[in-house]
């Protein structure tokens, strides 16, 4: 893995060409790591974006705005209660139209019955 410059500004480079905001959102519990960085006022600061938005530079440690791409929890826990919800009414669907296309051939034979 290797930082790749941008084509328009030599200052700013991407792991592996993928900028921060680009590339996949890790998981909660990750530790940051540099997948964008520039440098600003002629390399005496480098700032470092995370793939899951945090923030570093060499003026301070750690990182701010941790997690700011991830999607919240509890909107996460909506998402995958809508996507059981889903999936039953697709049942559901299924069900209700086995059940119309029976009553169909119910009625067509029925009246083929009393046509012969």
């Amino acid at each position: 893995m290797t930082f790749i410059a941008e084509e328009h500004n030599e200052k700013i480079e991407h792991l592996d060409g993928v900028p921060w905001f680009s590339a996949p959102v890790p998981p909660r519990e990750h530790e940051c790591w540099a997948q964008t960085r520039g440098y600003l006022y002629q390399s005496l600061v480098i700032v470092e974006r995370c793939a899951c938005g945090g923030i570093h530079n060499t003026n301070y440690d750690g990182w701010l705005e941790k997690n700011s791409r991830a999607v919240p929890e509890e909107v996460e826990a909506q998402m995958d209660a809508l996507e059981d919800r889903l999936v039953w009414l697709q049942r559901t669907q299924s069900l209700c139209l086995g059940v119309l296309i029976a009553i169909g051939f119910i009625l067509l034979f029925w009246a083929l019955a009393e046509v012969f």
